[in-house]
């Protein structure tokens, strides 16, 4: 599903840009439309994508915070409020059976912090440290599912030390070895840990940069294109395949189409309005295109779409081009790649101008910024979920301990939380 939204996303996106540009000159024509300029269109400077040895440097100390474990020691004393513990622990019902959703592993838990229900930390206050203890706690009446809502329970608690602060890590080979697994990176060293970030990272800022003037571009061109009529059809069309999507999405959630449109803040009528808007920004995207294929006698081969088409594929988290045509949908597909085609000669053509805050910032030696991020916005957030999860679940979030990842039971948190 985040596929078909990233997918949608990129169409919905691209129709509704519009801006400012530069004066008009070298027209073009036909029965659709009139582009006024499109060679030396001006658009705003990117910012300098060159990868610094600092730029690498913070990202490397940005990835190893994620190796930072705790200090921790077992003193000689009770828990006190204000301690940071870290404790095992579950609850069982009357019969001895654990409950879904109340167990967690070397979890961190500051004493008075109020993270848990209401009596859960206060009865920790006074029991000893590096022992198993025990106490009765009754669940709020409304609270979670309806296994725990109102229901006593007891508690196994083990608090197994007392954090007492950070251990930064350090990049050692093992770290550096531990930190590209997570990119992705083949390294054996930190030299080569370093080279491979630096490439990955230039990569990364190209690609930004390049999508930053293809946004900045599309906007000029599309300022400069004057519509006289849309083909027969055309717009209707466009809004029947973005409404098909929308429907899709509300049936994977299992959702009425309306409800669907309600949990996203929308109604009919709303969302209608908006997609026409879109599709004729849509459409006129296409003609632009088309005629500025044919203007500038841009030639693409089968292997310039395989190629785009890989491109795509991997860019939108698609296994194989064939899944993402699927997706896509060939036709769609096509255009995508007849796009970009013309979106990089109006790139290699255009005039970057910077405006008069970049010039400041320069003299101000602030030449370090990062090109701007890629523009994603979806055409609707995914429905918030309708119940907090019961049962232990796959954990997306996980504390660093001894190096190693541990996975913490997140529902099980938020189980006990307020």
């Amino acid at each position: 599903m985040k596929k078909v939204l990233s997918l949608l996303a990129l169409c919905l996106t691209a129709a509704v840009i519009m801006g400012g540009c530069g004066s008009s000159s070298g027209a073009v024509s036909n029965k659709y439309i009139t582009i006024n300029k499109y060679d030396g269109l001006e658009v705003d400077a990117v910012e300098d994508s060159t990868v610094t040895d600092k730029k690498v440097d913070e990202y490397i100390e940005s990835q190893l915070a994620t190796l930072t474990t705790s200090k921790t020691e077992v003193p000689d004393r009770p828990i006190e409020k204000g301690d940071t513990i870290l404790l095992d622990c579950s609850a069982a019902d009357a019969d001895g059976n654990v409950l879904d959703g109340t167990v967690l592993t070397d979890y961190e838990l500051e004493i008075g912090s109020n993270s848990f229900i209401a009596g859960w930390e206060d009865a920790c206050i006074g029991k000893p440290f590096g022992q198993e203890f025990t106490f009765d706690l009754q669940f709020p009446e409304g609270y979670g599912s309806e296994e725990i809502s109102g229901k006593n329970a007891t508690w196994t608690v083990t608090a197994k030390a007392l954090v007492t602060g950070e251990e930064k890590a350090e990049l050692t080979d093992e770290n550096a070895k531990k930190l590209a697994a997570y990119d992705d990176l083949d390294v054996s060293t930190v030299d080569d840990y370093k080279k491979a970030v630096k490439e990955m990272l230039s990569e990364q800022y190209e690609t930004n940069t390049h999508d930053t003037l293809e946004m900045e571009v599309w906007e000029a061109v599309m300022k400069e294109t004057e519509v006289k009529k849309y083909p027969d059809g055309a717009i209707d069309k466009k809004v029947d395949a973005y409404l098909q999507t929308y429907k899709d999405m509300a049936e994977a959630y299992g959702m009425s189409f309306e409800d669907f449109l309600s949990q996203n803040g929308m109604d009919e009528e709303q969302v209608n309005k908006e997609l026409k808007s879109a599709a004729e920004e849509a459409v006129k995207k296409e003609l632009i295109t088309e005629l500025l294929l044919d203007e500038l006698k841009i030639k693409i081969s089968k292997d310039d779409y395989t190629k785009k088409y890989e491109e795509f594929a991997k860019k939108y988290g698609f296994s194989d081009v064939d899944s993402f045509l699927k997706e896509a949908g060939e036709d769609e597909a096509k255009e995508l790649v007849d796009e970009a085609y013309v979106a990089d000669w109006l790139i290699e053509h255009c005039k970057q101008v910077k405006k008069a805050d970049d010039s400041k910032d320069e003299a101000e030696g602030n030449s370090d910024a990062e090109p701007a991020a890629e523009p994603a916005a979806e055409p609707a957030e995914e429905p918030a979920e309708s119940a907090e999860p019961e049962a232990e679940t796959e954990n997306t979030e996980g504390q660093e301990s001894n190096g190693e990842t541990v996975q913490e039971d997140k529902a099980a948190g938020d189980s006990m939380k307020n």
